[in-house]
């Protein structure tokens, strides 16, 4: 009742706002409204989406899409244009219905709509769904298992919200789950509001017998994937000090390529980026995650500032989407807009302080290629700017002994082959970001960083991501080289084998 009372709210403030900008005349507005809709379909069953599009003046265009999250690739889009169809400043969603949902494939989906109108783009929805169907359909059977733990109020932790959420209030508090008669699960993937002070996993067969029994390790991943012995009927958590934001059980044998299964950082990287909030790796720096990932490369990713749990949450599933399988770096300093670099640093800790951080990942990771901000942070950012500075004074310090000994003395010294900063103005290189990235269904480069950049759902409201063509993410400098200057252009690892 209360989500329904939330939603009708919500449909009422749109609707005034885009009341009061047709009747004031201020500025041209095109809504959604989603009078029914049921993002669960059965096999063989219609969608159920009910409602329209509507506008303070003609229409242009609509594009609706839906997208696998399964194979990671659009399965299937629908356009509407004024050209087509004449002018109109109303569409009924029947017709995205009808030409959107014929057909489709099992599994679970995201199916997103967007507007133009006076020349302006609109997003005006996003929402997953799942078709129920064959075998190889997406195994999410949490809401068929039995969660008990104490001071249980509904499984509001397990409902797809990360504002919703469980933890113990003493050590002894066990959260116990119970798989449904006859399914066999894969494996569990808990997203943590905050880590356990110690975590114990056992499982139990139908007997009651105890099959398993682990410890967490030192890798403690803020989305952690578990695997569950076939025979497991049941298994508890006992995670003192924990938080957790939502716990998914997955069917053996049909868990989703989503369901992230993320491996420790590896001592070895390829192209390290340095980027200093959450979705600045995709705003900034175009395909570039997507396109060595999907070439083999070992591709890391250090993030400067700590944006808060619910954009590390969004950065994960931002790397995952571009084919990242490593855990990145989350160096955790606090985030910011500061009037100078110089107050930016400080606020970090202090210049030697950051670059000494950056000198041991780069010691530790020993990357090929850097790639970093802008030196005029982008829009002027000045953590921005701090972050390109001290990895540009960083990739310097690393390969000598004499500067920061200590991670000199545990990894060794380093001298990164390249350093790449964005846009540059000497020794420019300019990417080719509108290639189709292998293994990602006919997409580009620049397609595929948008889909990572749409998982970052708390920025869409600030920033577009044509953002990044006001600054091209594209458009690269070679600062540092240590095999000679790029001829050929548009690859960060040319000279490099």
């Amino acid at each position: 009742m209360k989500k329904a009372i939330l939603a009708a709210l919500l449909a009422l403030m749109v609707l005034l706002q885009a009341a009061a900008a047709v009747e004031g005349e201020m500025f041209y507005c095109i809504w959604m409204e989603l009078d029914a809709f049921d993002p669960i379909v059965d096999e063989g069953a219609n969608v159920t989406m009910q409602g329209r599009i509507a506008a303070g003046g003609p229409i242009e265009r609509i594009e609706a899409e839906l997208y696998d999250l399964r194979k990671l690739e659009v399965e299937k889009t629908w356009i509407w244009t004024a050209e087509e169809n004449g002018e109109a400043s109303e569409v009924s969603l029947d017709d995205v219905r009808r030409g959107l949902f014929r057909g489709v494939k099992p599994g679970e989906k995201s199916l997103r709509v967007t507007a133009r109108g006076e020349g302006r783009d609109f997003e005006l929805c996003e929402r997953q769904m799942y078709f129920c169907g064959s075998p190889d359909q997406i195994g999410n059977i949490s809401s068929d298992c039995v969660f008990e733990c104490p001071y249980q109020r509904g499984v509001l932790w397990n409902d797809n919200n990360s504002y919703t959420s469980w933890g113990p209030s003493s050590a002894e508090d066990l959260l116990t789950v119970t798989l449904p008669e006859g399914v066999s699960a894969e494996g569990f993937q808990v997203q943590w509001g905050r880590k356990p002070e110690n975590l114990l996993l056992r499982c139990y067969d139908a007997a009651g017998a105890l099959l398993l029994e682990t410890r967490a390790g030192e890798f403690f991943p803020i989305l952690a994937w578990y695997d569950l012995p076939a025979e497991a009927r049941s298994f508890t958590l006992r995670c003192p000090g924990s938080i957790i934001e939502e716990l998914l059980v997955f069917e053996q044998g049909r868990t989703p390529e989503m369901a992230q299964r993320w491996k420790p950082t590896p001592e070895k990287w390829d192209l390290m980026l340095v980027s200093t909030h959450q979705d600045d790796e995709l705003l900034f720096f175009g395909g570039a995650l997507a396109w060595y990932a999907a070439a083999g490369r070992e591709v890391g990713v250090v993030y400067m500032a700590n944006c808060g749990a619910l954009r590390y949450k969004e950065a994960l599933h931002g790397l995952w989407s571009q084919g990242l399988k490593n855990y990145p770096v989350f160096t955790g300093l606090r985030d910011g807009h500061r009037e100078s670099r110089k107050v930016a640093l400080d606020d970090w800790g202090g210049e030697e302080y950051v670059i000494g951080l950056l000198v041991e990942d780069i010691r530790h990771y020993k990357p090929e290629v850097v790639l970093t901000h802008d030196f005029n942070g982008e829009y002027g950012h000045k953590q921005h700017i701090a972050t390109a500075y001290a990895v540009s004074k960083a990739v310097e310090a690393a390969a000598d002994p004499e500067r920061y000994p200590d991670s000199a003395a545990r990894y060794g010294v380093w001298n990164p082959k390249k350093l790449y900063i964005h846009l540059w103005g000497e020794n420019k290189i300019t990417m080719d970001w509108s290639r189709e990235v292998p293994g990602f269904g006919g997409l580009t480069g620049m397609e595929v960083s948008r889909r990572g950049y749409d998982q970052h759902r708390s920025q869409q409201q600030y920033v577009h991501y044509s953002l990044g063509y006001r600054y091209p993410n594209v458009e690269f400098g070679l600062y540092h080289t240590a095999v000679g200057p790029d001829v050929s252009g548009g690859d960060f690892f040319e000279n490099i084998d």
